[in-house]
Parts: structure tokens; sequence; C-alpha cells
């Protein structure tokens, strides 16, 4: 009998290692000055702009600290991808999302802010086939909230599908400019696959001043949260990796199996 018990504990033990396996990761990227051109390696700076890992403003989403970008005028831009998610299909694309503050100190237009690029390669068919870069901006989804200064605000873009993007080159039969929804992008571009992620502002967006934090992307089976921080100490820091069974006395011939997994962040 002890050895059934101990053969069903096993079994249990395994089909329960199974099912956290094939969970969806969850990681949390600390990014710091320190690391800051090695998790986003592609990096646009036209002058005259500028960027600064701060404290605050406030009491940001996660941690304590953010991205702060500044465009002064309108040639200046400021672009920053990683690369990690490079070959993504968009259709696997289950989460996007971001946080912002706007300051009262800006002089731009009272609804401009950091927006999100996404670097893509559409692979569609005819004249149109090639690169563009899908943007998502806060003011051109007015279902999601209106823009507000000295506020930290959070935005879904991808919303099931339904977030407005626009993109710099036509894809399929969207002109490029025009705002359509995440969704009928896909449609037009159902292979399109991801070269880039990151925040974005300007050009064209002079006095703007806009940090970023709690920056997202996700599908079925992984999720990146980049965390912007000043420095590495000033950040949240998760858990390290464990992974723990303790088996307690049989229950009804069947032993209790208690699982727990977190998953360390990076820096």
């Amino acid at each position: 009998m002890r050895k059934i018990l101990a053969a069903i504990t096993v079994v249990a033990a395994g089909v329960l290692l199974n099912v956290v396996g094939a969970a969806a990761a969850s990681t949390t990227v600390v990014v710091t000055p320190a690391n800051f051109t090695t998790v986003f390696t592609s990096q646009t700076e036209i002058a005259t702009a500028s960027h600064q890992f701060v404290t605050g403003p406030a009491t940001p989403p996660l941690g304590a600290g953010s991205l702060e970008l500044t465009t002064v005028d309108n040639p200046g831009h400021l672009q920053y991808l990683e690369r990690a998610q490079l070959g993504t299909l968009l259709s696997a694309i289950t989460q996007m999302a971001y946080s912002t503050y706007r300051h009262s100190a800006s002089t731009g237009g009272a609804q401009v802010e950091a927006a999100i690029n996404l670097e893509i390669f559409n692979n569609i068919s005819g004249a149109n086939t090639g690169y563009t870069t899908m943007v998502f901006e806060p003011y051109l989804n007015p279902s999601l909230g209106t823009v507000m200064s000295d506020s930290w605000q959070s935005w879904d873009a991808y919303s099931g599908g339904a977030a407005l993007w626009h993109s710099t080159h036509t894809v399929g039969s969207i002109p490029a400019g025009q705002a359509a929804p995440w969704s009928a992008f896909l449609a037009q571009a159902p292979n399109a696959t991801v070269l880039g992620y990151g925040p974005n502002q300007g050009s064209f967006n002079p006095g703007i001043i806009s940090n970023v934090d709690k920056l997202i992307f996700g599908t079925a089976t992984d999720t990146t949260t980049y965390d912007f921080e000043p420095t590495p100490s000033t950040a949240v820091p998760e858990s390290p990796m464990a992974l723990m069974v303790v088996l307690v006395a049989p229950v009804a011939g069947i032993g209790l199996i208690t699982l727990r997994r977190r998953r360390q962040g990076q820096a």
C-alpha cells in the first residue's frame, strides 16, 4: 500500500509540475542607465531632444523611477527599441501597454506625449510589402481616456485588438498615417513579424516633456515588463527563482502537493 501511495504521489507531482511548466512566463526587466543600450539596442536621438532616468515624478506605477523624454523643436526625436521580440508574429501578440506622465511644463500640444513604436516587416505581397513602423498614441484613442498633465496614466495599446494605431507606410489598403484598429492592420498583414518595440517621442512634437514606465509586451507564452529606474538599487526586485515541492501527509490515499514558482527579474 505504501508503495502504491508513493507512486501516486510521484505521478501527481509530475502532472502538477507539467502544468506549472506550461504556464506563461512573466519577466520584469529593470532598465537603468547602466544597461539601457544593452536592453534597448536600437536608439535614435535627433537634436534637439534628450532623455534621462529620474526618480518619480510623483509615484510611478512600477518601482521608484521612470524614463523622461524631452523634445524641444520639430526635428527633435527620441526612439528606443528592444529587439528581444524579433521575429514574433503580430498575430501572437496579446499584450502591449505602458504608463505615461505628461508634464504641465510642456509647451506643445496638450494631448501629446510619449508613444509606442513597433517596427514590423509586414510580409504581404504587392507594392506595399516591406518595413514600416506602427505607432500607438494615446490621444488617438479617446475611448481609453483623455491625456492629462501631471498624472500617471496607463494605456492598453492592444485592447483586445481594438486599440487604434497608425503606420508610417501603407499597409495593404490602410494608408500611411491613417488611424485604424490593431485588428484591421493584422487582417491586412496576417504574417507580419516584429522587428523592434519601445517608447518614442517626436518628430514634430516640440515642447513636450513626458515620462514612460511599465512598458509591457506579451504573448500567450511570455510577457515582458520593462521597469525604468535611475539606479538598480531603487528598483523593486523580484524574488529569485524558487520551485518548492512539499509533500504533506496523505489525505484519502493521495499526497497533497504544494507548488510555488516565481521568476527572477533581469537587470
